[in-house]
């Protein structure tokens, strides 16, 4: 059971719903986000599925929904065997990669903490707003990037 005092500080850092222009710059990002994502879902799937052996198939297939996800640990051993398997044939480095990884789960998981919570020693950002347009600017770059042709 939650006590009173617990929700009134909830409550009383809630994200504030009146800024419609930087929730409505969210839910641009949190679109772009999963744009950029299927996006480099939809490439490697085409590289394992052109450039594979069957035995490599199976190690770099994977569904979108698992795509990108899980501990930080399993993200490294996929980015390293997909830059291993594709190299230079993937639109995005390994280190694009993670920056968008980043990105995506700081926004998505993590916007209202460094934003609105009130967290002891929890870091902020500076300008919620200028950090949405700036990762939008980079998916809309990353796209162009996954959309050219092979």
């Amino acid at each position: 059971m939650i006590e009173v005092d617990t929700v009134t500080e909830f409550a009383a850092a809630e994200v504030n719903k009146n800024n419609s222009s930087e929730l409505t710059l969210l839910g641009s990002a949190l679109l772009e986000a999963q744009k950029v994502e299927f996006g480099l879902y939809l490439v490697i799937t085409q590289l394992t599925a052109e450039h594979s052996c069957e035995k490599e198939k199976k190690v770099l297939s994977i569904t979108p929904e698992a795509f990108l996800k899980g501990s930080p640990k399993k993200l490294e051993l996929a980015l390293s065997l997909y830059e291993q398997a594709f190299g230079d044939k993937l639109p995005m480095n390994t280190n694009e990669i993670k920056d968008f990884v980043s990105h995506r789960n700081l926004i998505s998981n993590n916007f209202w903490r460094v934003t609105g919570a009130d967290v002891k020693g929890g870091e902020k950002l500076a300008n919620p707003t200028a950090y949405l347009q700036g990762f939008i600017a980079k998916c809309e770059q990353w796209i162009i990037m996954l959309n050219k042709p092979s």
